[in-house]
């Protein structure tokens, strides 16, 4: 049996930055993870955009998140030498009706208090990145948005908690977790059970499934995949 503070469940971006967050106190963390290494299952597939919070809706809490950890992300690739490319990004419009939602789109950033965000005409867009469509007719240009190495992001952050005491359990999957009076007591995972005082469900595509162990689920997680297209001919 294993004895923590704190168990994260979960190593993708968001435990292994809350583990090295905590890792900065006089506490025992530990993460544990059903992968056999660090970087989750949204996290290594990602856009890898680190982006200004001009796309979400306006005065929700996501809105307030964004707004708040937007510049924490200068400091973090810094101290851990991450790469950031600060590259912004380009929303074309190519037809008239794409053209009728970037009004509605520059209203929506400035709601989020993204003012740099800009409509551009169709000569400007195309000066600016010639290979878009020629039937661009304009659109929307957002200077701050940056990208990052995910990869490299996971991995440093779950490197420098471990430097500072985090222990990482992978190949470890929860299988249910006992909770008696409204106190969680021990996680039972695929590699024995984990006696904790605190359990954080970082378990991304899967927290809904680690609420329902402790009977604290409202919500139900819909997965939904994407598609990538690499132009780049290196």
């Amino acid at each position: 049996m294993y004895t923590t503070d704190v168990l994260i469940i979960g190593a993708g971006a968001v435990g292994t930055a809350i583990a090295r967050e905590l890792s900065k106190f006089k506490l025992r963390v530990m993460v544990c993870d059903k992968n056999d290494d660090v970087g989750g299952d949204a996290s290594k597939s990602c856009s890898s955009c680190i982006s200004t919070e001009n796309t979400v809706t306006p005065f929700t809490l996501e809105s307030k998140i964004c707004q708040a950890s937007r510049p924490l992300f200068d400091k973090l690739c810094r101290d851990l030498e991450i790469p950031i490319h600060y590259c912004g990004s380009i929303t074309p419009a190519v037809n008239e009706e794409q053209m009728a939602a970037i009004p509605g789109m520059l209203k929506k950033a400035f709601d989020n208090g993204v003012y740099d965000v800009e409509y551009l005409n169709r000569e400007e867009i195309l000066s600016m990145e010639p290979n878009l469509n020629p039937s661009t007719l304009g659109g929307l240009y957002s200077p701050r948005d940056a990208q990052i190495n995910q990869f490299i992001l996971v991995v440093a952050q779950a490197e420098n908690a471990a430097e500072n005491g985090v222990e990482f359990l992978l190949d470890c999957k929860v299988l249910d977790i006992e909770v008696i009076q409204g106190r969680i007591e021990t996680v039972k995972t695929t590699r024995g059970d984990i006696r904790t005082k605190w359990v954080v469900n970082a378990a991304g595509l899967f927290c809904d499934d680690i609420a329902k162990m402790v009977g604290e689920c409202d919500f139900t997680v819909h997965p939904r995949k994407g598609q990538f297209l690499v132009l780049s001919k290196d």
